[in-house]
């Protein structure tokens, strides 16, 4: 069970990028900094943590950095 809404608009854009950067996944993470203290840092990896939460979209993976699923669980990526 996923902690996050992945729309099929962003799935679809996710196996894009992993397939154009023929990576394994998609990370997201949050990062200090912004205008409410947190930042998004997107990136690429083929070689997710053991404490990441992977999430397929079909052809391709978003990896969620264990501290930055706290912050967004119920969030709808988009």
């Amino acid at each position: 069970m996923s902690f996050v809404i992945i729309t099929d608009k962003a799935k679809e854009k996710i196996n894009q990028l992993c397939k154009e950067n023929n990576v394994y996944a998609i990370t997201l993470n949050l990062k200090g900094g912004g205008c409410a203290g947190y930042q998004y840092d997107w990136g690429v990896t083929d070689a997710p943590t053991r404490h990441d939460e992977v999430i397929s979209t079909g052809d391709g993976n978003l990896a969620i950095g264990k501290k930055s699923m706290l912050f967004l669980m119920g969030t709808e990526i988009d």
